[in-house]
């Protein structure tokens, strides 16, 4: 099973994650974040507690090693490119940010006997992630059309109808195990936070399973709490908010992923 924890930048996301974690068990909590915390707020894990933090750069690396040759090989048909070109397609806007989704559904793929927690980025970075996932499906569902019009171009043999139907099985696999992953926002008693948080409820409901929203340092004010449903746990204002102290307010929660 896979959990998202969504939210704005600065709502409790990752302690929220981690508390998740401790509760669940045996789990594997990843993060997306460009500046992520996993381990500075929970420096020694429990056994049975994976942290994984993938940087931008490790995420590059990742796609150059997995897609980089199919990629290479179609643009080798097109033009003399050597090896350093994939570097050089490895920078291209949105491409990492698109290859972000599918590792984590990846993640969540690879451990079938484990809950996998995704710490995501802010708001609403995280959602054109998952919007670049869904883009790029369309994109391959188009691309035969195209490539038969630019074949007679071709310096050399490239089976693109392999690669395109390769590329968009793992597309439509990653949307899948998206839809089924179980979501969660999380907001802070403020109307800033409560605008973005049902903002991104909405959407999440077309893409995920939403479960719905933790309320965290809250200040009990009615007015704000009756703007959302359902309600999963509130959790006060916390004096050393921590991973371990967000616990007991969670308990409730980890009962709907069983």
């Amino acid at each position: 099973m896979l959990i998202g924890v969504f939210g704005k930048g600065g709502v409790g996301k990752t302690t929220v994650s981690l508390g998740l974690g401790l509760l669940i068990g045996k789990a594997t909590i990843i993060t997306t974040d460009p500046y992520p915390g996993l381990k500075e707020l929970l420096p020694d894990p429990p056994p049975g507690l994976r942290l994984v933090e993938m940087s931008y750069e490790e995420l590059r690396e990742e796609w150059k090693k997995e897609f980089g040759a199919e990629a290479l090989s179609i643009f080798k048909a097109l033009a003399e490119v050597d090896e350093e070109f994939i570097d050089y397609l490895s920078t291209a806007p949105g491409l990492i940010e698109q290859y972000a989704v599918y590792r984590v559904m990846k993640e969540g793929m690879a451990s079938p006997n484990e809950t996998v927690i995704w710490d995501t980025q802010g708001a609403p970075g995280v959602m054109s992630l998952i919007r670049s996932e869904l883009e790029f499906y369309d994109h391959l569902r188009k691309a035969p059309i195209y490539w038969a019009k630019i074949k007679k171009l071709l310096t050399r043999d490239v089976d693109l109808e392999k690669i395109i139907e390769h590329w968009k099985q793992i597309a439509q696999t990653t949307i899948n195990y998206l839809r089924r992953t179980k979501t969660i926002v999380i907001v802070n008693p403020d109307k800033l936070s409560i605008k973005i948080g049902r903002t991104l409820a909405q959407e999440l409901s077309q893409y995920t399973e939403f479960k719905g929203y933790i309320i965290n340092r809250s200040n009990q004010d009615k007015k704000i709490t009756a703007q959302l449903s359902p309600i999963l746990s509130v959790i006060p204002e916390l004096n050393e908010p921590s991973p371990h102290a967000v616990t007991k307010y969670l308990v409730d929660v980890t009962k709907i992923f069983e």
